[in-house]
């Protein structure tokens, strides 16, 4: 049988000792507390923050697991099951696990809705979006479509590096490159040659017209 009151001692105990940093003494009054009342989720919840102080991240996410788990056995309020799933967000986002973390920060929104926990999940999804950019940034291919830009624009076919170039063009690529701006100035350059190819065909297909409709028109003098 539970005794809730030896429990609750327990724990405050070990708040004490947690405010004043000695961890290992929060750990053994907290595994009491739990001993005495397996149905309370926040000693687990107090235990896995612990854990986060000592930066063992594995552990404090097992104890949130753990939380999450005792307090849907025993119906416990929304807003603590809400602050174990923060909490291991947390732990997962400090070992690089962003993917997870915004799992979690997710599923502490979905029990209860916080500033807290919205700007948490903004952040890490934040720093998802910056990972992704800087895994596509290959400046070794940059380098080689720019040359080959380059090399093509001395030719006749003058679409064909704008061809090669466009992947660059993309909103989603642009973030990409821009730490390149040698390769934007031959971009400038490829369309500037492009216009200019076009401005010629035209003026060609005008000469052609006027020619076809008055013959004595001479295309030069």
């Amino acid at each position: 049988m539970a005794d809730k009151d030896a429990a609750k001692k327990e724990k405050e105990l070990g708040n004490a000792a947690y405010k004043k940093k000695d961890f290992s003494t929060a750990i053994s009054h907290y595994t009491k507390a739990i001993e005495l009342d397996g149905s309370e989720l926040t000693f687990h919840n107090n235990l896995a923050a612990v854990y986060f102080e000592m930066k063992e991240l594995d552990q404090c996410i097992k104890e949130c697991e753990t939380a999450i788990e005792v307090g849907r056995e025993n119906r416990a309020d929304f807003k603590l099951i809400a602050k174990a799933y923060n909490r291991m967000g947390t732990a997962q986002r400090k070992k690089g696990d962003l993917k997870a973390a915004k799992v979690s920060y997710e599923k502490a929104l979905t029990e209860h809705r916080t500033p807290d926990y919205r700007q948490n999940l903004s952040e890490v999804e934040s720093a998802m979006k910056k990972a992704e950019e800087e895994a596509y940034i290959n400046p070794e291919l940059a380098e080689q479509e720019k040359q080959k830009g380059k090399k093509e624009l001395c030719i006749d076919d003058i679409e064909e590096p704008i061809m090669d170039w466009k992947m660059y063009f993309y909103p989603a690529n642009v973030t990409k490159i821009m730490h390149k701006k040698t390769l934007i100035f031959s971009l400038i350059a490829g369309i500037y040659y492009l216009v200019q190819f076009l401005y010629c065909c035209a003026a060609v297909n005008f000469y052609s017209d006027a020619s076809r409709l008055a013959p004595c028109y001479n295309l030069v003098d």
